[in-house]
């Protein structure tokens, strides 16, 4: 197989802005001077530009330096090889929310969701948003194969070529239905291990904790129904006579929708640290770092006032 001619590394993509000023003025003097260049410097690039390309170029006739015909044939090209370097390495152009209409993906549930959604529609009309389930043991590939932009975490730590900063503590609360009849203005300990409970799988939910928490007072907790996720919870806990102990968010924006009550619940539970994860890929983009902070809008938003 033939080598080409001309290497590529051999080119100085210099000589191409100075094969392009040669082409446009047909005049040394002043290709030099369109560049900053001196005239010998230019001189001497028309001379590494024959004998790089060989062909003269540029030649002398009665009406000053004129192109060849390879010359000719170099300006178009030369100068659309120019303009896609200068796109290519040009800073990202500001981004403009408003007119995008690129769809973003996050991985999120529970009462947050809906004041992304609400932020987005606000904010960027026309953009649009795929939600991936929340699940600890995958949204790393998810994150690195691109499939989402953004995703929930609980913990701090990531893998290399990925970024992480928290967004809020999140308090337990017990839900139940809002006339249980068994409920009171407080969730008693005895009452609490006495109910029957929602637990939910999937979700890093203090489930475990909750446990261990009972059976160091001698009680345990009665599980009656499981579910993958926090959205299901609120409607299960409204017809039932279920206990939910789920982060605060989900207690905060349920009971402006259906008929549930958010009880301080009867165990010391830590509260929940939320982190928003993202790949490096995605790091500087003009159109993710927006979206990021739009998500921490809508966080704060999310968080129960007073």
């Amino acid at each position: 197989m033939n080598e080409p001619r001309t290497k590529l590394a051999a080119v100085d993509l210099n000589l191409l802005v100075a094969l392009d000023a040669l082409l446009s003025e047909s005049n040394v003097t002043r290709a030099a001077r369109r560049v900053g260049l001196s005239q010998p410097a230019m001189s001497h690039a028309l001379a590494r530009l024959r004998d790089l390309l060989g062909d003269p170029l540029l030649v002398r006739t009665g009406e000053g330096m004129l192109p060849t015909a390879r010359g000719e044939g170099l300006a178009a090209p030369v100068r659309r090889i120019l303009e896609d370097i200068d796109r290519t390495l040009a800073p990202d152009e500001t981004f403009e929310p408003e007119r995008c209409s690129d769809t973003f993906r996050i991985s999120i549930e529970g009462g947050t969701l809906p004041f992304v959604v609400r932020r987005l529609r606000r904010e960027s009309p026309d953009a649009k948003l795929e939600i991936s389930p929340r699940d600890a043991g995958l949204q790393w590939d998810a994150l690195r194969r691109g499939e989402v932009d953004l995703a929930f975490s609980t913990s701090p730590s990531c893998p290399p070529g990925f970024h992480a900063e928290p967004v809020f503590e999140l308090p337990y609360v017990c839900l139940v239905r809002s006339d249980h009849s068994e409920v009171g203005r407080r969730m008693t300990l005895r009452r609490f291990a006495r109910l029957g409970h929602i637990a939910i799988s999937r979700a890093p939910i203090a489930d475990e904790e909750l446990d261990r928490l009972l059976e160091a007072r001698s009680l345990k907790r009665r599980v009656v129904v499981h579910v993958p996720s926090l959205l299901a919870v609120p409607w299960l806990v409204a017809s039932s006579d279920l206990v939910a102990t789920v982060p605060m968010p989900l207690g905060h924006t349920s009971p402006h929708r259906i008929p549930i009550r958010a009880l301080k619940p009867p165990l010391p539970l830590e509260p929940q640290a939320v982190w928003l994860a993202w790949h490096e890929r995605g790091h500087r983009s003009p159109a993710q770092r927006w979206f990021r902070d739009m998500v921490r809008r809508a966080c704060r938003d999310a968080m129960p006032r007073g």
